[in-house]
């Protein structure tokens, strides 16, 4: 406990940013030490009711300065200072690692960078593209979790290695692939690989025999998937489902080329969130058979539908095995996001084993069954939902908060899936410019780790909805309205 009473109230509490200034209010008084490690916070509810504020709202500072490494929790004890805060230093002590390496290291000279292998994008990327995963059954998942460790702490060595196999964990996907989601595939069609590079790398291995070997690339500023080509050596030709010709014009490709894969996310392409309709699909996957291509499938956001039903994959149609489906397992959890489902003929999956299989090490099979139990009970469906439910009214709160205060100046339409939106700024605002602004006046633009800076005119945003507060996107709405405002009544003068 501390030792002397410390005053939680919020001094001159802004309430169209509570939260940011909740978590600035707790940083500050931790580098002052008025805050000192092991400290016990009070709880949500008595921290919100003592500043007149939500108590999502406390609870949300509370977990981001928990991610920051301000904060830690333990179950039934609270929440605390980080016993080692952020930028503090660790005391020093003599070791053995002098500043010369002993044995003699000839100095490379320093090569100039080549460019990088991605065409920059030509918009900002802003707030996040997952959920907020604090409503996850973790009681129910530690319960599992507990049980799993003790009946592999009776294993055998050879019994524990080959349950890194992982077969439990795949059943209980193809289960759900085939019971919930409609794919009637069989368990030697389904590979599962940790992290999206080494999935994707490792298909278009088998799919690539020789270099410049044509694939068609739906999705131009996915860097990730760029420098996987660049690095396989393909000829890329990049078309946009936003244009509406695109099928037409991959026909035309069809009949100049030979190309081995068409890559393409047809619940919602990335940036510009379009998603393909049902003739659209039958049609792609008809000039496939026709010009016997392949259709590379991505899917990352089957998750989130807003519509009555959830959106009918590529895979799902009679595409007579010209469709690879590659997906995320779920954004549940860190570990769920990581896991890569792919689904396709037994023949490319066959030559998929041929590679060498991923270290074990990326394995957590304590994890892994403990999620397959949840799946096999429903629970996690029943949180699946949850964060279904919980976007759309994000999307909805986004959405009045986007046509209330910046319809003049922006267009965009409503997402139907995926957690983001893509906006459109009229021609006379930079956005760079206007978010630089927005900087100097200090207010905090929640910038995606992955959004590239340019000096180049900006005039596109995709908007990330995962998680945000309302209150705090309309007082950032309301800015960007009256900067505009300005910008264009100086320009008009």
């Amino acid at each position: 406990m501390n030792k002397t009473p410390f005053n939680w109230i919020i001094p001159k509490l802004d309430k169209r940013q509570p939260r940011l200034q909740a978590e600035n209010f707790i940083v500050t008084h931790i580098k002052c030490r008025n805050l000192i490690p092991g400290n016990v916070l009070l709880p949500y509810r008595q921290f919100a009711a003592i500043n007149g504020l939500s108590v999502g709202t406390i609870k949300r500072a509370y977990s981001n300065l928990i991610v920051q490494g301000w904060l830690s929790t333990k179950p039934g004890g609270g929440t605390f200072v980080a016993q080692r805060i952020p930028g503090e230093e660790v005391p020093y002590r003599p070791s053995g690692f002098p500043d010369r390496f002993p044995a003699g290291l000839e100095i490379r000279k320093k090569h100039s960078q080549p460019p990088p292998h991605y065409i920059p994008q030509p918009f900002v990327a802003i707030g996040t593209y997952a959920p907020l995963q604090m409503l996850f059954p973790q009681d129910s998942f530690n319960k599992y979790c507990a049980i799993h460790q003790i009946r592999n702490a009776n294993l055998s060595q050879a019994k524990m290695l080959t349950s890194y196999k992982g077969e439990r964990f795949k059943h209980a996907v193809l289960t759900e692939l085939n019971q919930k989601r409609g794919f009637g595939i069989k368990a030697e069609m389904l590979e599962i690989i940790i992290h999206r590079k080494p999935c994707l790398e490792r298909v278009f291995k088998i799919l690539l025999h020789q270099p410049n070997e044509v694939v068609i690339n739906t999705s131009i500023f996915d860097l990730m998937l760029t420098n996987v080509l660049r690095e396989c050596g393909a000829i890329v030709h990049t078309l946009s489902t936003e244009d509406q010709h695109f099928l037409k014009k991959i026909e035309q490709l069809l009949k100049q080329t030979k190309v081995r894969a068409i890559y393409v996310r047809p619940q919602s392409s990335f940036p510009e969130r379009c998603t393909l309709t049902e003739a659209q699909c039958i049609q792609l996957i008809d000039l496939a058979k026709k010009y016997n291509t392949c259709i590379l499938e991505e899917d990352e956001d089957h998750e989130f539908y807003y519509g009555s039903s959830s959106y009918k994959p590529l895979a799902c149609y009679d595409h007579d095995g010209h469709v690879i489906y590659l997906g995320r397992l779920s954004m549940a959890t860190p570990y769920t996001h990581s896991v890569r489902i792919i689904a396709a003929s037994l023949q490319f999956i066959t030559a998929l084993r041929t590679l060498p299989a991923q270290s074990i090490e990326q394995r957590e099979v304590i994890t892994e069954n403990a999620l397959a139990d949840m799946m096999m009970n429903g629970e996690l469906a029943a949180y699946q939902k949850t964060l279904r439910l919980n976007a759309k009214k994000n999307r909805d709160n986004l959405q009045w908060v986007l046509s209330n205060y910046l319809s003049d100046h922006i267009s965009f339409e409503m997402p139907e899936h995926g957690l983001m939106f893509w906006l459109k700024f009229r021609d006379e605002v930079a956005l760079n410019t206007l978010l630089l602004q927005l900087g100097n006046m200090g207010i905090e633009v929640p910038f995606h780790p992955n959004n590239q800076k340019t000096d180049s005119k900006v005039n596109y945003m995709l908007l990330g909805f995962g998680h945000y507060q309302v209150e705090e996107a309309e007082g950032a709405a309301k800015l960007l309205k009256q900067i505009i405002d300005q910008l264009i009544d100086r320009q008009k003068n």
